[in-house]
């Protein structure tokens, strides 16, 4: 039997920052691209982004890596993702001001 580790992450997005999302229309944009832990490679791997649609709602989005490593470079690839998403919010909102 084969064992992956998961890697979680759930965002709340403030009020201000759904409008924004709303409003620039990023539901689409994708946060990180990625592959699936058994490497199986389909002619369809934009089923696999994570996109900030994946997140506005408010539920886990969980990603599964083959090892321990993979999981922990995977953690660190997906916070700076969302803080270079931070950003972009930010300027969004602070334009809108």
């Amino acid at each position: 039997m084969r064992q992956y580790f998961a890697v979680c992450v759930k965002v709340d997005f403030s009020q201000n920052e759904i409008d924004s999302i709303t409003r620039e229309s990023l539901h689409r944009q994708i946060i990180l691209n990625r592959v699936p832990a058994d490497d199986i490679v389909t002619e369809n791997l934009d089923i696999y982004a994570l996109t900030v649609a994946h997140l506005l709602d408010h539920r886990l989005d969980c990603h599964c890596c083959a090892t321990q490593r993979a999981a922990n470079e995977y953690e660190k690839i997906v916070r700076v993702a969302l803080a270079g998403l931070e950003v972009q919010l930010e300027r969004n909102l602070v334009s809108q001001s």
